[in-house]
């Protein structure tokens, strides 16, 4: 008979494992040039996507939206503010320049009718699906 130590946090390493795994394979692809990258949510609901961005600072002409090749694409620009202060920065975590955001849509959307909305830094852009991709009820006779 072989003894085994007991690791507590075993199950909680291959978890983490497995959670990194599900992110690092979801399927998102950045522009290297980048210099920042808005935080966002997607969420699936039984109709349609909502693709979630924050965008504090961001005016609103300044966002583009485009689908191309099967692809949402969420780019823009923050514009820096220069104002003349005394002093100097000793330390900033606002970031400023160009992003952009890369989503493979499923095949299963009606890339015509998706609608975009931006109010108070945050873009919510909606992705309707077809009827061949939504849930379907079965009665049972």
């Amino acid at each position: 008979m072989t003894l085994v130590k007991l690791n507590p946090y075993r199950s909680l390493a291959n978890l983490t494992s497995n959670m990194d795994s599900f992110f690092n394979n979801f399927d998102y692809e950045s522009d290297s040039e980048s210099v920042w990258s808005p935080r966002l949510d997607i969420v699936e609901a039984e109709k349609h996507y909502e693709v979630v961005a924050e965008l504090p600072g961001v005016d609103k002409k300044d966002i583009n939206i485009k689908v191309e090749d099967g692809m949402l694409v969420l780019s823009g620009e923050k514009k820096t503010e220069h104002e003349e202060k005394d002093g100097e920065y000793v330390y900033t975590e606002r970031r400023y320049g160009k992003f952009e955001r890369s989503f493979r849509l499923p095949k299963e959307v009606k890339a015509d009718e998706i609608k975009a909305r931006y109010e108070n830094g945050v873009l919510n852009v909606n992705i309707p699906k077809s009827e061949k991709a939504q849930p379907k009820q079965i009665s049972i006779n």
